[in-house]
């Protein structure tokens, strides 16, 4: 199995673009150009002339002198210029880098244009913007952190719970079962090459040369807990790719080989189709706001307890059944926090006791349950129930705290990389359109 990163396609947008009435804003202290250097991303370069960085591809200017001019690499210029009274951000070549197409690649289809950078195939506009196309090279400035985002593109992926415990699964390896049998013990894990025996097929499934991909459950994801389910809705599983395994025989339990192996395999780990792993996971990212209003929080951060920052990648519940598509672009916000108010929770208790001869004693009541409600996750999650907040607390405005990107999507779930973070990034922050 080839397992080449840059086999994959990097598309930073050919797209058609919606009128919009609203000028497209310069970033303050922005350059009048910038030159490209290893480790640039397309998102960074843009954020450095504009003050909302999705918004790129509606002033790229297509210079019909440049072959590929969607192709930018370390060494090239790019150059803020004005049509019209309107910004435009211009490619020019680097002398050091070549623009010809690396030998092998496939060059992408010309689409006949002018020079405002507005194709016009099957008399339609179609707006060009930068894209990123992995040939040989691999210093092509991709539009995210490839280093970052890699790992959630090409060895993980998100399943439905019941789909995965029923997938056929590593039964035994090598000699597995006869050791077992002999020592009372467990048997641990596989390297590559070594023989294993699957399980579980449906039917016609275990045939000799077949080849699967073996996956192990990392992570649970839940939504919020509620009152009818504490736990919270289980959303989806979070499974790593482990290697691929060969079938040498038919029959169940089939014995295999493993073949390209990643981590070590361990007995119980679930079987895919190759077919079915996306090994050429697409990066076609069009930055903007969904389609329609979404709402989504953040249920976990990856290397981190409970914040984050810029760079980091985020767990939304929120997916494909919500609108959300690769590129969108969601702001956070963090909750307002609900502080101690000493002075106004004495103006409410008098208010309230002039009322009624009991609220003493229910007041009392409420600042008991609420210390042992605290201990709870329910509560933790929650804080101050509406009664308390209204009594004991006043709950500070949210808090505008960065910006994130999706870059994968799942039915229920999705991937997102925060792009600018001013304030801390925390676990249920609100993701909402910008």
């Amino acid at each position: 199995m080839s397992r080449k990163f840059f086999a994959s396609l990097f598309i930073f947008g050919l797209f058609v673009t919606p009128a919009r009435a609203e000028v497209v804003q310069l970033a303050p202290g922005h350059p009048e150009s910038h030159v490209v250097v290893k480790g640039d991303t397309l998102w960074d370069i843009s954020a450095r002339f504009l003050a909302q960085p999705w918004r790129w591809p509606e002033i790229w200017d297509i210079n019909p002198q440049i072959e590929n001019p969607h192709l930018i690499y370390p060494g090239d210029i790019i150059r803020l210029v004005y049509d019209t009274g309107r910004p435009r951000l211009r490619l020019e070549r680097g002398a050091a880098v070549s623009p010809e197409t690396p030998p092998g690649a496939v060059s992408p289809q010309p689409v006949q244009g002018d020079a405002s950078g507005v194709a016009r195939p099957g008399g339609r506009d179609v707006k060009l913007s930068p894209q990123i196309r992995a040939y040989a090279r691999t210093d092509v400035i991709p539009p995210l952190s490839l280093e970052i985002v890699r790992p959630f593109l090409l060895e993980t992926r998100i399943v439905d719970k019941d789909d995965y415990l029923h997938r056929p699964y590593i039964l035994a390896i090598g000699q597995a079962r006869k050791r077992a049998a002999r020592t009372g013990g467990p048997r641990l894990i596989g390297s590559e090459g070594i023989r294993v025996h699957a399980s579980g097929f449906r039917e016609d499934a275990a045939v000799a040369g077949l080849r699967y991909s073996v996956y192990r459950q990392r992570e649970e994801y839940r939504g919020p807990p509620t009152e009818e389910n504490k736990k919270g809705e289980l959303l989806g599983y979070e499974v790593l790719y482990i290697g691929d395994i060969r079938l040498t025989e038919s029959g169940d339990p089939a014995p295999a080989v493993v073949v390209d192996m990643v981590r070590h395999v361990k007995e119980g780990d679930r079987l895919y189709p190759v077919s079915a792993r996306d090994r050429t996971a697409s990066l076609s990212f069009v930055p903007g706001p969904p389609a329609n209003e979404v709402s989504a929080r953040i249920i976990s951060i990856f290397d981190a307890l409970k914040q984050g920052s810029k760079n980091s990648v985020i767990v939304l519940d929120a997916g494909e059944r919500d609108g959300l598509e690769p590129g969108n672009i969601l702001h956070i916000y963090h909750r307002g926090t609900p502080v101690p108010d000493p002075i106004g929770t004495a103006w409410l208790i008098e208010k309230e006791l002039k009322e009624s001869a009991e609220q003493e004693d229910w007041l009392a009541e409420v600042v008991k349950a609420r210390a042992a409600f605290d201990k709870t996750r329910l509560g933790r999650y929650l804080g101050p129930s509406e009664e308390e907040r209204r009594l004991l607390y006043a709950e500070l405005s949210e808090e505008y705290s960065g910006t994130a990107m999706v870059f994968r999507t799942y039915e229920r779930l999705s991937y997102a990389l925060v792009t600018e973070s001013v304030a801390a990034v925390q676990l249920h922050d609100t993701l909402r359109n910008p």
